[in-house]
């Protein structure tokens, strides 16, 4: 079942696209190193009368990026799941470029018989001067040469009215969250701050992944303390639901 909530201004789905069976450390860093438990990859569907964003676009035809089994949905199945289709979108947005985020913007035979799986929306990342690091610039470049235009839009910037686009740093370079706001509500996309629910009250569990570790866990303490009572609806790529943090810090679902 897909999840939705309605909140300034947008209705916002949770897209259940892929699923990795990985360690079970990647959330508890105590779990013994043969426990293993399904970790979600989620897009985000956001719409808004003509409007319809898309943020992230699972694994695609970087299926293969992790050394572990994979559960893949397509993205036109999970659009289809949130009675959408791929030509209706019109934005889409890359939070950052790992495999699982932004794989299925490309469709096609990897390497060189690949298109643009959204050929008629604007496709906008964080705009960054970092190193993007090498498998994230191995992305970009297949991205180019299938043909995908990708803008930058500046740190803080509105990607469409009422929606900005913000450097989460530490996760990865040019890592960026999405902040919508109608001025009375406000939703918060996470992206890969948190990668658990856990990882809200224990944020220094979260640093397997981080490019950078330590500013990594500035970044998530920075937001969890922003945040924190803030009655701001949040939703992270690997978080099977919505939810709200709250003093301590602690999730709280909605």
């Amino acid at each position: 079942m897909t999840r939705s909530v309605t909140v300034a201004g947008w209705t916002i789905s949770l897209l259940a696209l892929d699923a990795l069976h990985a360690p079970l450390r990647w959330v508890y860093p105590d779990a013994g190193e043969d426990e293993i438990a399904w970790l979600p990859c989620h897009a985000l569907l956001c719409r808004r009368g003509a409007e319809v964003m898309l943020v992230d676009t699972g694994l695609g035809v970087f299926h293969d990026a992790f050394d572990m089994e994979v559960r893949l949905v397509t993205l036109d199945d999970g659009l289809a799941a949130a009675s959408c289709s791929s030509d209706e979108v019109t934005t889409v947005v890359l939070t950052h470029f790992d495999a699982d985020h932004a794989g299925g913007i490309v469709v096609g035979e990897y390497p060189d018989g690949l298109a643009p799986a959204l050929p008629s929306a604007r496709v906008v990342a964080l705009e960054t001067t970092a190193d993007l690091g090498e498998d994230a610039d191995r992305i970009v470049a297949t991205l180019r040469r299938a043909g995908v235009r990708v803008d930058r839009v500046a740190d803080g910037g509105e990607i469409v009215p009422g929606v900005r686009l913000g450097s989460a740093p530490g996760h990865r370079a040019g890592h960026a969250c999405l902040d919508f706001t109608d001025g009375t509500e406000r939703f918060v996309f996470l992206a890969d701050v948190v990668h658990a629910r856990e990882h809200v009250a224990h944020p220094e569990w979260d640093f397997l992944h981080d490019s950078d570790p330590e500013l990594g866990l500035a970044t998530r303490r920075a937001f969890l303390q922003e945040l924190g009572g803030s009655g701001a609806t949040v939703a992270c790529s690997h978080v099977d639901g919505f939810g709200r943090i709250e003093p301590g810090p602690e999730w709280v679902d909605v």
